[in-house]
């Protein structure tokens, strides 16, 4: 009978325990489950903290996430055919407070691992309740930030929160993601390298931030520049450590297209820049970068032999400018480099240049300049009607030459600038006199001409004008003419009445 005493104690006690948590609430419809939650005062304040669902969903779909001091889980279970709800909430020491079951201590432990702890405690005390704990809030805390920053400061986290989220937006020019301190609550220190977290995929240098850590950013050791054939170009920080190794792992490597004989670095010591320039090869790790080195992998394609085309060939870069009114601008000679390969023809270089001839390139008239000596190539006849036997092996500095014979239409006379200029389709006449200086006024009146094609014949003022034509602006000024011959003829009536007036002395003396 002593014995039953004590069971009889528990079983009253666990009932009016649970009766104070399936009590109906005034105005609650009774739908024959009564379920109403007892919610301590101590959780009331966390209301006002932002939550957002995106978290909430995350603890619960992520098996590693811990339990964080602010955490709020709901447990339900049935009791005498009832649903028995209960708020636990997660101290700032990581105790849960489980009323009448005790406290629990779950530092170190993740949700995952709470859960049946708790549930299993539940189903021990009462068979076949069906225990259920779930999240119903995460906790929320904040992290000092100090060290080689802007500025201190207070940075808000949650269980989730990794060291490279919490610094996101916060460091400054001379802050170290190689170098980044971590003090923990129990006074344990640990330093994280973020470079190889993010760049090598080191998922234990980016560690989740705690309650009660302290980020501690030390000062950057060494940084460079790397430019050029990389796989990730790109500002680097270095440990002392490093190595050229190191630096080849972190950029990826070289392209396909590096020149690793001739890497150029670009130093700045003092007021004395340098540049000097390195064979990969030839350096030992023990090479060692400089704080702003500036190193820059060049592409192999810039050591690569050359031929030059030149003539009649427009840059790409003039083709995008050119208009349809403009052709009268372009440049009767431009001349370009073009690197090539080992096995590279002429066809082969025409052929990617095809859309770049300018209009009035002669490639029937071309030819190859190799060491002084030509050599004649009908390149018309090369690109549109291909031969093996008309294709020329190229060798370096080759030089391509594409004549231009661009027609001309000549001004004559009384123009200020007269001269031959190159024909523009469908420009009159005017437009050749323009581009001569215009009629000289002093010699021309009303802009008189006579135009005349390549053949002598006459043409009127209103026939198109076509290459190989003359337009004379004629001398038609009566006072221009008269300034301009009457000295001569005054000067010469004057010889000539000078000799007679000698030959009738002449004639005098001899007579007497």
């Amino acid at each position: 009978m002593k014995k039953l005493i004590p069971l009889l104690i528990f079983t009253i006690s666990t009932f009016l325990w649970a009766q104070q948590f399936t009590m109906p609430g005034a105005g609650e419809p009774d739908n024959g489950v009564s379920q109403t939650q007892y919610i301590p005062q101590a959780v009331l304040p966390l209301s006002a903290v932002p939550e957002t669902a995106e978290n909430l969903q995350l603890a619960i779909s992520n098996r590693q996430y811990p339990v964080t001091p602010g955490d709020v889980y709901e447990l339900t279970f049935l009791l005498a055919g009832e649903t028995v709800s209960n708020i636990l909430l997660v101290e700032s020491d990581y105790t849960i407070n489980m009323t009448i079951f005790g406290k629990l201590n779950a530092s170190g432990m993740t949700f995952a691992q709470l859960k049946p702890v708790i549930e299993q405690k539940i189903a021990d005390a009462y068979p076949r309740s069906l225990p259920s704990l779930n999240i119903i809030s995460v906790g929320v805390f904040q992290v000092p930030v100090r060290g080689e920053i802007p500025e201190s400061r207070y940075v808000t986290a949650w269980g989730l929160s990794r060291l490279s989220e919490v610094l996101d937006g916060i460091l400054g020019d001379y802050s170290s993601v190689r170098d980044i301190q971590i003090l923990s609550r129990d006074g344990v220190t640990n330093s994280y390298d973020l470079l190889l977290a993010l760049n090598q995929g080191d998922l234990a240098q980016n560690p989740t931030i705690r309650p009660d850590d302290t980020i501690i950013i030390n000062r950057i050791h060494r940084e460079i520049e790397m430019r050029g054939e990389v796989y990730k170009p790109g500002v680097y920080q270095l440990l002392d450590s490093d190595t050229i190794d190191h630096v080849e792992r972190y950029t990826g490597g070289f392209t396909p297209m590096a020149n690793a004989e001739r890497i150029r670095i670009d130093r700045f010591t003092g007021n004395h820049p340098s540049t000097f320039f390195i064979n990969r090869e030839d350096y030992s790790r023990e090479f060692e970068f400089h704080n702003g080195d500036i190193v820059t992998v060049p592409s192999i394609i810039r050591v690569q032999p050359v031929v030059y085309v030149e003539g009649g060939i427009l840059n790409s870069e003039v083709l995008q400018t050119l208009g349809v009114d403009t052709i009268d601008q372009i440049e009767e000679y431009d001349r370009i480099s073009y690197p090539i390969s080992l096995g590279e023809t002429l066809y082969d270089i025409l052929d990617s240049l095809r859309d770049s001839f300018a209009p009035f390139a002669s490639l029937r008239n071309g030819y190859i300049l190799r060491d002084g000596v030509p050599i004649a190539v009908n390149m018309e006849r090369l690109i549109y009607n291909y031969d093996i036997e008309d294709d020329v092996l190229l060798e370096p500095f080759d030089q391509i030459i594409i004549p231009v014979n661009r027609p001309l239409v000549y001004v004559t006379g009384a123009a200020n600038f007269p001269g031959p200029f190159p024909y523009n389709p469908n420009a009159d006449y005017i437009y050749y006199v323009n581009q001569a200086g215009g009629f000289d006024n002093l010699r021309n009146k009303n802009g008189k001409v006579i135009i005349t094609d390549s053949t002598g014949s006459r043409k009127s003022e209103l026939d198109s004008i076509e290459p190989g034509d003359t337009i004379n602006a004629i001398s038609n000024d009566f006072l221009y003419n008269f300034n301009q011959y009457f000295p001569a003829i005054a000067t010469g009536l004057g010889l000539i009445t000078t000799m007679i007036s000698i030959a009738t002395a002449l004639n005098y003396s001899g007579a007497e």
